[in-house]
């Protein structure tokens, strides 16, 4: 019989009432091998807001915050054994290339090679698909 052993790992949205120094020493008590951050942008609303998954962290990791710290977060992670799987900003692939390339600088400043860029939301009549598509590759 074949075992497969599957890293397991976590996104920071699941800890939003901890602050990273925080969340690593959970993820490592839980035996998880891999951590994919979120940079984002918290609402003035929402940082008044009790901590939650979709909107108030602890760990308020912005896009620029994870530029400036990247090789701090980096050793942290390096330290305790956990490999850096990817980012998940909330970034729509319309809201422009500066905003982007901001994302995409963050991560490689990690050394993370996975960005995940959502594609915008299907028009709600009816439309081209091959040209939604076209124009979502293009960007």
């Amino acid at each position: 019989m074949c075992v497969i052993h599957m890293p397991l790992g976590v996104t920071a949205t699941i800890l939003p009432e901890r602050n990273f120094d925080e969340q690593l020493v959970f993820c490592m008590w839980l035996g998880l091998t891999h951590y994919s951050l979120r940079p984002s942008v918290i609402s003035d609303v929402q940082r008044n807001e009790l901590y939650s998954n979709w909107g108030n962290h602890k760990f308020n990791l912005t896009p620029r915050r994870l530029i400036a710290e990247a090789k701090l977060i980096r050793q942290k992670l390096d330290d305790v054994g956990i490999t850096p799987f990817g980012t998940l900003p909330t970034a729509i692939i319309e809201v422009g290339d500066d905003e982007l390339k901001e994302h995409f600088e963050g991560a490689a400043a990690v050394g993370i090679g996975r960005v995940r860029v959502s594609l915008p939301s299907y028009p709600s009549r009816h439309f081209d698909c091959a040209a939604l598509l076209d124009s979502i590759v293009d960007a």
